[in-house]
């Protein structure tokens, strides 16, 4: 008490220390098992303050302080507060802290009476403590006026993920169309299906998700028809593949990057044969993610097919991402097909790509191979071995740049004067 009697209200003096000290105590005694004497007599000290404190902003602070030290004693004197507008939200906090059903509890029955002020707030506390005690309110609350109240209980029937509550999430996304709305009706049922899934349903997670495949066709609805297909590669693994192969034909580039996440879990010898298959076919803008679906697998396809297309194509974007590719694969068939683009033409991009690429592959042990290009290479070409040879600090080739710090182009000079030692 001999601290707590210090607490000032705001702007009537300085209590900084006072508080510090007070802060360092709840941390320390909430280090302490709940029926150690340190810590009940710090949670005592608290409570026997808020007792008595008149001014709201220092009954926030024992409030908050005692969300690090407080034990079951503390739950009948919290839960007065639950109705008072300036310090519910605080003891709120508190009480979820305490991370038990005896906490739960009380705060279920606050939210039995309904007050449309702490009602989203009680709610939040309750799917976060995942207390199944709430469930019939939940059914009941779904059905609320206040579209914030609606969301709330909703993510909490998703997380709780019962089996009983399928209707409830198949009424609420079929009222609103299957699209966004201020509940967040779709993404609370598309959790709703994860939990199912994660819990041993999947015959009902699938279902649910292909539901919204079958209704979320609209750009708007895009992201929901993502996460579905995300829940489908779960649950049916490889039986899905045509269905991502399908998919990634869409338009919408976000839309194909969750196609190809959703296909990287799991991805099957049987599968890249398709995907390899596939990418001839593939628009230029969406080869790129195909290209790094594809990059670590050591299928002879994948590097015949794909990666040595790609190093060939028209498009920059698909022969940067085919360079990149190439430090996945095997060394020995990957550093080859690299340093005969040194004599290409190289715009800036690419140049940058293979630069990176043939450095991430070569050592000083390459230095032959590398010193052998620069006769044939391009000017771009020429640059990319100068810049290799100097960061692998190949001393007894850099002897073989020196033509180039007198050469008429800027690019190899100023190449060759930072491979300088």
């Amino acid at each position: 008490a001999l601290f707590t009697d210090l607490l000032v209200p705001l702007g009537t003096g300085n209590d900084s220390q006072v508080r510090y000290t007070l802060n360092s105590l709840a941390i320390y005694a909430g280090k302490f098992d709940s029926d150690d004497a340190s810590r009940i007599m710090v949670e005592r000290s608290l409570l026997s303050a808020l007792a008595i404190s008149t001014d709201t902003e220092i009954a926030s602070f024992l409030i908050e302080r005692l969300r690090f030290c407080a034990t079951n004693a503390s739950i009948q004197p919290l839960s007065e507060y639950l109705g008072k507008k300036e310090l519910f939200e605080v003891a709120i906090g508190t009480l979820t802290a305490l991370e038990n059903n005896s906490g739960a509890e009380v705060l279920h029955k606050a939210a039995e009476q309904l007050n449309a002020n702490n009602l989203p707030a009680l709610i939040e506390a309750l799917t976060t403590l995942g207390y199944t005690g709430s469930k019939t309110l939940m059914n009941k609350l779904v059905k609320h006026d206040d579209p914030v109240i609606r969301k709330r209980a909703l993510a909490n029937l998703a997380v709780l993920g019962q089996l009983d509550s399928r209707s409830i999430f198949e009424d609420a996304v079929k009222s609103v169309d299957y699209k966004s709305d201020p509940t967040d009706a779709v993404a609370s049922y598309l959790n709703y299906a994860k939990q199912l899934s994660e819990k041993g349903q999947t015959k009902s997670g699938t279902a649910m998700a292909k539901t919204l495949l079958k209704y979320c066709t609209t750009q708007d609805q895009l992201h929901h028809r993502a996460a579905a297909i995300a829940i489908l590669r779960t649950n049916e693994k490889q039986a899905v593949g045509n269905v991502l192969l399908k998919e990634y034909k869409n338009a919408d580039a976000d839309y194909r990057g969750a196609v190809i996440a959703a296909a990287a879990n799991g991805l099957s010898t049987a599968e890249v044969n398709k995907w390899v298959k596939a990418y001839k076919k593939t628009a230029d803008e969406a080869k790129p993610l195909l290209i790094g679906l594809l990059q670590d697998r050591q299928e002879v396809s994948v590097f015949t097919k794909v990666l040595e297309q790609a190093l060939a194509d028209d498009s920059e974007a698909v022969k940067v991402a085919g360079i990149k590719a190439m430090v996945y694969q095997n060394k020995d068939k990957a550093l080859p097909v690299l340093q005969s683009m040194l004599s290409q033409k190289l715009t800036p991009e690419v140049k940058n790509a293979l630069e990176g690429s043939l450095l991430r592959l070569c050592n000083a042990a390459d230095a032959d191979q590398l010193t052998s290009q620069l006769a044939l290479a391009s000017i771009e070409g020429k640059s990319v071995i100068i810049n290799i040879l100097a960061a692998r600090k190949v001393k007894q080739k850099l002897a073989m740049i020196d033509p180039f710090l007198t050469d008429q182009n800027p690019s190899l000079r100023n190449a060759a004067y930072k491979a300088l030692p």
